[in-house]
Parts: structure tokens; sequence; C-alpha cells
């Protein structure tokens, strides 16, 4: 670019590699006219982002670079480890000239990575010095290891780098680690304590509460929040739906559409299945027209199950054929068992022999295992028949 000198060039190269264009930097590393040591370190820690895909061009920089440094070696040992590449990580560690302590967090995290919970420690052990990163790795792979006492006691001797708080990011990584091993109450001692809280430490516990069916202290957490993401919304309202609370559930639901936040496709199957548990076929035709015409979101086969559940529950043996007939891929056992269940209810002997005629016929013209896909069927079919006689 016409006036622009190596600095600016640099910065370019480094913005667009830490937003992820990273044709984008090297389009304009390969445009200068000349470049600095910081040109080489640029381009390397933007391809070391992408991990093994990118491992190998990551290496030809560093080796095409005329000069070295401490960030050259670092880069392309972030990309090692970002490739999962442990031996070859510890080799380039033990190669390099001299370590900073960002090299020996690299190193650290690459262990912690791959839950060498040894490794983790001795590494830990031989570092010179340490910081908030290189406690937060040994803390939360101990709480990941299910090293509950000794993550406490960890924990009790970091350093106060907070105001005399321990750091947030900390506490949420032992409450993560808590909850992931079923050290509920630890969990809940944890939150307890802590001065300071963020929206993980929220959604970890409102997580928490909700696998465990006690959606008073989920929601009394949700209510609480100064600012709430979609994962708290996500969280409180799945929580509804599995804890049998539907229409909790449904009217959450709702206030979130208020609040203009779009919902993915595991809340639908949620908002679906709470729908079909109260027998709101209304209400689950509008949600599943949602996901494709306002949020884009194609219906998976599941989403189709609980659309022709909730028809079949409700007697719209019709409706619920004519769902299964429009399914852009081939009906699978669940689909068809959840079609001749509701036929099995409601006596419906000629819809359940029409729609397993057309599984026979639409599953040897899709070439698919007939035998495979429409067993239980015929076990349910023959059921309903005798069911009816």
């Amino acid at each position: 670019m016409p006036g622009w000198d190596v600095v600016a060039y640099n910065g370019v190269i480094a913005c667009y590699g830490v937003n992820g264009h990273i044709e984008a930097a090297m389009s304009v590393f390969d445009s200068m006219p000349e470049r600095s040591v910081l040109s080489w370190n640029a381009a390397m820690a933007a391809f070391s982002q992408l991990g093994k895909q990118s491992l190998g061009s990551v290496r030809d920089l560093f080796h095409a670079a005329p000069e070295k440094t401490i960030v050259t070696y670092n880069s392309l040992l972030q990309a090692c480890a970002a490739a999962l590449e442990i031996e070859h990580t510890k080799n380039l560690f033990d190669k390099m000239p001299e370590w900073d302590i960002v090299s020996w967090n690299i190193l650290l995290a690459a262990f912690a990575e791959n839950k060498q919970l040894d490794l983790v420690k001795d590494c830990f052990r031989r570092m010179p010095e340490s910081d908030i990163v290189s406690w937060y790795l040994m803390l939360t792979t101990l709480a990941q290891s299910d090293r509950v006492e000794e993550c406490k006691e960890f924990f009790d001797k970091m350093p106060e780098w907070h105001l005399g708080s321990p750091d947030v990011v900390s506490c949420n990584a032992m409450i993560a680690g808590f909850v992931e091993n079923g050290h509920f109450v630890q969990a809940e001692m944890m939150y307890g304590s802590m001065s300071q809280r963020d929206r993980v430490t929220h959604n970890t516990m409102i997580a928490l509460y909700a696998r465990n069916g006690d959606m008073p202290t989920a929601r009394r957490i949700f209510d609480g929040m100064p600012e709430r993401d979609m994962a708290c919304w996500a969280g409180v309202i799945s929580g509804y739906a599995q804890a049998g609370h539907p229409r909790d559930a449904i009217d959450l639901f709702r206030a979130m559409e208020m609040e203009g936040l779009a919902p993915n496709e595991f809340l639908f199957t949620d908002i679906l299945s709470a729908c079909n548990h109260t027998g709101l076929v209304r209400e689950s035709w509008r949600y599943f027209a949602l996901m494709a015409r306002e949020h884009a979101i194609p219906p998976s086969i599941q989403h189709f199950c609980l659309m022709i559940d909730a028809l079949g529950r409700s007697g719209r043996l019709d409706e619920a054929q004519d769902v299964i007939q429009a399914m852009p891929f081939f009906p699978d056992g669940v689909a068809l068992n959840t079609y001749l269940g509701s036929c099995k209810i409601h006596h419906d002997s000629q819809g359940a022999a029409s729609i397993a005629r057309q599984a026979i016929i639409g599953g040897r013209l899709a070439g698919k295992n007939v035998e495979e896909t429409i067993a239980a069927p015929h076990v349910l079919l023959s059921n309903i028949y005798m069911a009816i006689k």
C-alpha cells in the first residue's frame, strides 16, 4: 500500500489475524516490500489459531524467517499445541534457546488440554515464575480430574491478584469441575463464597440446579442476574421443560422472544416437547413454522417427530400423516413408531396400515434397509390390530 511503513503493515496483519481473517492477513504479508521480525511473528500468530490444518504453514514461516525471537518460537509452539501434537510441543519446548512465561503457559495448556495431570503438575512445579493464567490452568485441570481436596488446597494458595479477591475465572473453573464430577455441594459452597460473579458463574449454577430439578433456585438466580445472555435463558427454559413444568417453559420462551433473542435448534426441541406435553397443538405448529420462517433453522428429524407426536396425541392423525409425507428425508423408525403409537391410542387401523405400506414402498424406492427401518413398526402394527379386535 502506498505510504505505508512496516509498522502499519504489521498492525493490519495482526488485526486480520486476531479476527480470524487468515487469507487477508497473508495477502498483506505477501504484498510487503520489506518485512521485520514482527511481520513474521504476526503472520505465524495468525496461522497458529487454525490448529492442525495450519501447522505446516506455520512451520514453513518459522524456517523462512531470517531472524527468530522468543515470540517466533512461541508462535510455532502455540501452533503445535493447538494441533494437539503433544510430543512435538514438548520437543520444541526443550530445544528452544530460552523461555518466557508465555512459553511455559503454552506447554502447561497443552498438557491440561490432554488431561495429563501428572505432566501439568510437573510443569507447574518447574516454572521459574507463574501468573494468573498458570494458576488457572492448574486449577482447572485439578477440578476436571476430580481432585476435590487438592483443588481446594491449591485454590487457597493462589496469590491475590485482584484486590484481595480470588479471580472470578478461577472460581468458575472450580465450579465447572465440581459440577462435571457430581460434587454439587462443593459447587454450591464455592458459589456462595464468591464476592464477585459473572454470567458464566450464574449460567453454570442455573444448569446445576436445572439438572437436579430444583427449578425455584434456578429461576431465582436467573431473575437476579443484571444481564442475561442466550445461555441463561436456554438453561432455565430447558430445565422447566425437562422437569415437567411445560407451561413455565412456554411462558419464559415467550418472554425471551419479547427480548428479541433468537433461539437455537436445541431450544426449539425443548419448547416443542413442552407444547407436546400440554396438548398445545396450535403452539406446536407456531414454533415449528417459526424455526424455518424467522430463524432459518431447518427442522431436524427430532423436531418432525415431536410435531407428529403432538398431532397424533390430539387425534389429528391425517395432519400427522401429512407431516410424515412432507419430511425432506425418509422417516426413521422413531417417526413411524410415533405415528403408529397414536393410531393405537385412537384405534385407527386404516391409517396405521396406510403409513406402514408407504414406509415399505418408500424405503425400497430410497434403497433403504427396510427390515431394519420398519421392524418395530411391523410389531406395533400387529399390536394395533390385536387391540382393535
